[in-house]
């Protein structure tokens, strides 16, 4: 169903690469298409100079194209006056977006539909097994999708493509130890975006789903909503077992939301218990003393006052009082100063909270903000930034940003594997790394990750399943997690140094490999060299004996 190319590596632990996922992306094709022509340059050389010839570090297997098939509809989808012509394929490409998804008829219906291709992966930490026995891809509790690309209903459940089941039947023999999925991005040339895109916004660059453990309760947890909160758990959600996001640069506005939440859910204190509770009692004179400077207050006796909702803390001619009304408790001092704190009532237990209800409606306003954003996120950003800037006069600190945010140490080592295979490519190709900084400004560190969304689609991808350890001992999908790096190429067009059928056509040098004429040089030779330069990072790097970090 989908063909591979495997070249012997001094050890016997394999390195997978993908490539045609979507079939769209013709130039990641032919970056996989390099990678054949290389390899096969570089192992063929057998006897020169009485050495042996050169071997990659890891068993490497190639699949140029998992989806052939789409790949064949996104050239033709390309072609203007066949599409004029042919009004079936004018709807494919229509339905698949020019080859990215897969365009799909149910039995007895007419209409097409759109299939994501890379959403047809098992729930984390289970084997082909599970998803082949349900005919389909499903949620963590094995419910079927019912969901298109676009997130449009259809008449029955997504179907397990024949392409999908040959790829994960391939990952389950192999086995690998690392996996490499070359895609493409379009670059959209607007303020935000483009050679210098915002923190936030995804751009082409490496980007890697490190390995980690998968808890189906901590990944549906919504990251922009309080820990408290009843809200409806993102089905699919997987990034909070992925890394930390109060590090992660790539998702500035979840990333500073999620502290916030996550600091006032350290951060309260304890109604019932004030004044008898000794260790509730210092916390909140530490507090007072230093959100007011008020050195008086470490002397200051404690006591509530009988019959009522109110604690005084006085000291000499000095006091304060707080007193619960409602859902908060107001604060007043002796010289005059006023204050309020939320104390909402939770699961029946009374918490005063270190900032004011307004506050907490900001933060929940800013969540709105990000999840209407369409574009650019640089309005919920500054709102975020202002909410957090009122925090920290009550004892909230952000987190310094670091490139290497993942939760696990395998993982950490991932990270560091993707952000020294994007040094290696040219920095313009790169710019969703953040090598040379953003529009936005700012010092923040470079960027390995995709942005988060305000809620994964519907599926699990390859960098959802790949690197989660599947312990099955008697199913042979039984292995160890993989780190999925995904090289998304700058731009989807390809330079034209293949036929569609993978006959190679020019060189490395981009020139012409017709003997037959006088050798002349690709119309797009700069792109085939852009594109031979992915090659050679994952050549380098990818294939490379792993550092010791």
């Amino acid at each position: 169903m989908i063909k591979s190319y495997k070249f012997t590596g001094k050890v016997q632990d394999i390195a997978l690469i993908v490539a045609g996922i979507h079939g769209s992306e013709l130039s990641g094709v032919e970056v996989a298409r390099w990678l054949l022509v290389k390899l096969q340059k570089l192992t063929g050389n057998e006897k020169k100079k009485g050495k042996a010839g050169w071997k990659p570090y890891f068993t490497t297997v190639i699949v140029p194209e998992v989806y052939p098939k789409s790949v064949g509809l996104a050239r033709q989808c390309l072609d203007k006056k066949a599409k004029s012509k042919n009004e079936e394929l004018k709807k494919q490409c229509e339905t698949s977006r020019g080859g990215r998804e897969i365009a799909w008829q149910f039995k007895g219906d007419k209409n097409y539909y759109s299939i994501p291709p890379n959403r047809q992966f098992p729930p984390p930490g289970q084997p082909f097994s599970d998803l082949s026995q349900k005919s389909g891809p499903v949620d963590p509790d094995g419910n079927p999708i019912k969901k298109g690309a676009n997130n449009e209903d259809l008449p029955e459940k997504v179907p397990l493509l024949a392409e999908t089941k040959a790829l994960l039947e391939l990952v389950e023999k192999l086995k690998p130890k690392r996996i490499a999925s070359i895609h493409a991005m379009f670059v959209r040339e607007e303020p935000g975006f483009g050679n210098k895109p915002d923190y936030g916004i995804d751009a082409p660059g490496i980007f890697v789903d490190p390995r980690y453990e998968y808890d189906k309760r901590v990944g549906q947890r919504n990251p922009l909503e309080p820990l408290t909160s009843n809200d409806e758990p993102l089905i699919f959600g997987t990034d909070n077992c992925k890394f930390n996001f109060a590090l992660e640069p790539a998702s500035p506005v979840i990333g500073l939301i999620k502290q916030m939440y996550e600091w006032l859910s350290k951060n309260y204190f304890w109604w019932k218990m004030l004044p008898d509770n000794p260790g509730e009692v210092v916390r909140l004179i530490e507090f007072l003393k230093k959100t007011y400077a008020i050195d008086w207050i470490s002397q200051a006796a404690v006591q509530k006052i009988a019959g009522t909702e109110t604690i005084r803390l006085s000291s000499g001619n000095n006091f304060l009082t707080l007193t619960l009304n409602g859902n908060k408790i107001d604060l007043t001092m002796s010289d005059g100063t006023t204050d309020e704190f939320w104390a909402p009532l939770e699961l029946g237990i009374r918490k005063m909270y270190p900032v004011t209800e307004a506050e907490i409606t900001e933060i929940k306003e800013v969540a709105k903000s990000f999840r209407k954003e369409k574009k650019r996120h640089t309005e919920s950003l500054a709102k975020a930034q202002a909410v957090a800037k009122k925090l920290e006069l009550v004892g909230f600190q952000p987190v310094a940003k670091d490139t290497i945010s993942a939760l696990t140490s395998e993982g950490r080592k991932d990270d560091r594997l993707a952000l020294e295979i994007a040094k290696k490519i040219d920095k313009g190709l790169v710019p969703g790394n953040h090598l040379k900084g953003s529009s936005s400004g700012g010092v923040n560190p470079p960027v390995i990750r995709y942005a988060a969304s305000a809620a994964p689609p519907d599926g699990f991808s390859f960098g959802d399943w790949g690197p989660v350890s599947i312990k099955k001992e008697k199913d042979p999908g039984n292995r160890d997690g993989a780190p999925v790096i995904t090289v998304e190429v700058y731009g989807r067009d390809d330079s034209g140094a293949f036929q569609s059928d993978g006959k190679q056509l020019y060189g490395e040098d981009c020139k012409s490999l017709d003997k037959k004429t006088k050798p002349k040089i690709l119309k797009k030779s700069k792109r085939c060299k852009q594109l031979q330069s992915y090659a050679d990072a994952l050549i380098d790097i990818f294939l490379a004996k792993p550092k010791i970090s």
